[in-house]
């Protein structure tokens, strides 16, 4: 019979401090799976573990991909500090201490290494707990469940040392109800253990152990310093993702091409549809002859094509607006990163900014931008759009899909529920529009006049002709993953929308 082998980790310290293999400036979370195995094998190895242990530690290794329950969690602020570094072994010099002393054994100063820049990146989840489902029979479990207790309850940190967690395993009937499951699209990557890690682990270790130096001989202070090489990422999935049915499936793409801003003084969030202008143009002249039409929108007969969306402070308590870049989304049909749509695009913004990566914004000035893969700021970081709820705020106004009839003040959102339909998005059961906005940051819904171009209000493109602006402020009968792009203007970055907390 087959159950479920449940290992609960508890975060002490209500944070995660732990730095993706790949990029140490960024957090990793949710804690992967052999980041949890390599901790049980150093638990293992520092309390002269017994063979029962180890062979528990194996079995565990063979079994299949772990469900994963993670909650959401908020990326702190990557800061760089100078730390002492873990001097090597340096021969000593002797010092006379005077008539009839011993002489004494001094290390040079003048010898250490100076401190080091080191950045410790860190999450804040909702809530301070992970859980971990590996499928297995029942008698298996039960040989080896007492086995992997005593080893869980000497693991003290996950990560970095300041990290404290609690461990408990357990097992478990019926179907978990967890977040992750491995297969499919790729929504996250989680790095697995493998047969024969825990030889390679401890293998690892012995190695990396000093040998006991002879008498008299001096010895630094310092532990075993052993990294092993990073295990193969796994494609996960979110399984309430999954189970959405085909017609709220997100139009727009997940994997966005983050330019920032190379500057301190950006454009106002107001004149955005001018800056995608600019950015659409810039594109068109680094695409070479004949490129597609998802990147063009002529001709384009499908419900979308590339969009250029704000990445702006919004949506937080103390936001000001300030924009600080921009992303370029592609239709989820092109989303895979192989798709000749998308190195059409990647070339092109390879070419605009080896030019210079500048956008010339006509009365608006212009504004210099960078590539930047793994933005620090929360604002340019595409998970914040990406989220899956019920609630949606609009980030910027959303242009209504035809031009209102005079006192028909409920039209508004009627034609906001047109444009979820037009989106691919299920009919909302509640909708509030308004020319006030829903999130901090943002500003009043009201359109730019043509002869005040530096007064208030949106820029909008004439093609929009007279129609409306209206903030909107959305709630579905069930929860829909982002992107979510509303309205006319979706493709200039008006009309986008960014999750918001249950009241």
């Amino acid at each position: 019979m087959c159950a479920w082998l449940r290992l609960d980790v508890r975060l002490l310290t209500l944070a995660y401090r732990a730095a993706s293999p790949s990029d140490r400036t960024r957090p990793e979370w949710p804690p992967h799976p052999d980041r949890i195995f390599s901790a049980l094998v150093c638990a293992w190895a520092e309390s002269d573990g017994s063979d029962a242990e180890a062979e528990a530690l194996r079995w565990l290794e063979s079994l299949d991909p772990p469900l994963v329950d993670a909650p959401d969690a908020t990326a702190r602020d990557v800061a760089t500090v100078y730390v002492p570094p873990n001097d090597e072994a340096i021969r000593p010099r002797r010092k006379s201490g005077g008539r009839n002393k011993p002489p004494k054994l001094i290390a040079p100063l003048g010898s250490l290494r100076p401190r080091q820049a080191r950045t410790f990146p860190a999450v804040i989840p909702d809530e301070p707990r992970v859980r971990y489902w590996w499928p297995a029979k029942d008698a298996e479990i039960t040989q080896h469940l007492p086995a992997l207790e005593r080893i869980a309850h000497c693991v003290a940190y996950l990560g970095h040392s300041a990290s404290l967690v609690l461990m408990h395993f357990d097992v478990e009937e019926g179907e978990p109800q967890a977040r992750w499951e491995p297969g499919g699209p790729a929504d996250i990557r989680l790095r697995l253990p493998y047969p024969g890690r825990f030889e390679e682990l401890r293998k690892g270790f012995e190695d990396a152990t000093p040998r006991r130096r002879r008498r008299g001989q001096f010895r630094p202070y310092s532990g075993p310093s052993f990294r092993p090489e990073p295990a193969a990422a796994w494609a996960y999935r979110d399984r309430a993702r999954a189970a959405v049915s085909d017609r709220s499936h997100p139009v727009y793409g997940r994997n966005w091409i983050v330019l920032a801003s190379a500057e301190p003084r950006t454009p106002a969030l107001e004149a955005f549809v001018a800056v995608a202008e600019a950015m659409r143009g810039a594109m068109l002249a680094h695409l070479g002859a004949d490129p597609p039409s998802v990147l063009t929108g002529h001709g384009h007969d499908g419900p979308a094509h590339l969009a250029v969306l704000p990445l702006a402070n919004v949506g937080f308590r103390w936001s000001d607006g300030r924009l600080f870049g921009l992303a370029l989304v592609l239709p989820a049909q092109h989303d895979g990163l192989a798709d000749h749509v998308r190195s059409a695009l990647e070339r092109a913004v390879a070419a605009f900014l080896q030019d210079g990566g500048r956008l010339t914004l006509g009365r608006f000035g212009t504004w210099a931008l960078v590539h930047d893969p793994a933005p620090e700021r929360i604002s340019l970081q595409p998970w914040r759009y990406l989220k899956r709820a019920r609630r949606w705020a609009s980030v910027t106004p959303v242009v209504l899909p035809r031009h209102m009839k005079p006192r028909r003040g409920d039209e508004a959102a009627t034609l906001v529920v047109k444009a979820c339909h037009h989106s691919g998005l299920p009919e909302p059961e509640e909708v509030e529009v308004g020319s006030h906005p829903f999130l901090p940051g943002t500003t009043f819904a009201r359109r730019r006049r043509a002869d005040d171009p530096r007064g208030e209000g949106w820029f909008v493109r004439p093609s929009f002709g007279h129609r409306s602006l209206v903030h909107a402020r959305i709630r579905f009968p069930e929860p829909v993953p982002g992107p979510v792009l509303l309205g006319a203007g979706r493709h200039f970055g008006l009309g986008l929308m960014l999750p918001v907390e249950e009241a």
